[in-house]
């Protein structure tokens, strides 16, 4: 599953309008975002933060991934770069 938010809508990222200059969004609207997703999406959230290698990307996903072996793994994944391949 992927996490998909319309741009330029009310509807995405709790009814504020996405960014669209194309860059990632804040920390802010990424926590957001984090916060409202199912537990099968927080993997997504965790792997899209950590490809984006934001200035703060490390810290937000150490963070995130303390304590819950699924989302430490995925950042494992990322950090191997298998997923760099097909992007």
């Amino acid at each position: 599953m992927l996490i998909h938010a319309e741009v330029g809508t009310a509807g995405g990222l709790g009814g504020r309008r996405t960014n669209r200059s194309g860059a990632f969004p804040s920390q802010e609207a990424v926590g957001d975002l984090f916060e409202a997703a199912s537990p099968a999406a927080r993997p997504d959230v965790i792997a899209a933060v950590a490809l984006a290698e934001t200035e703060w990307s490390e810290q937000f996903v150490s963070t995130l991934t303390t304590g819950d072996l699924l989302l430490k793994e995925v950042v494992e994944v990322v950090a191997d770069g298998a997923l760099r391949s097909v992007l």
